[in-house]
């Protein structure tokens, strides 16, 4: 697990739990905020985008708990 080097006090991000497909929103997410799941969990990202524009590029890049 990794430690939490700072908080904004803003509500947690929605996580999807991999193997349930449960979604977990606002603090029910905080609660496993850097705590293992079994079958692993993901952060959903809401980007809100300019529809009058072509999106040129999206990287994303994964870090793995070890």
């Amino acid at each position: 697990m990794w430690p939490s080097l700072f908080s904004t006090g803003a509500v947690h991000s929605p996580r999807l739990h991999l193997k349930t497909v449960e979604v977990m929103d606002g603090e029910k997410a905080g609660e496993f905020n850097g705590k293992e799941m079994e079958g692993g969990a993901t952060t959903i990202l809401d980007l809100p985008l300019n529809p009058a524009k072509t999106l040129k590029e999206l990287r994303l890049t994964a870090l793995r708990m070890t």
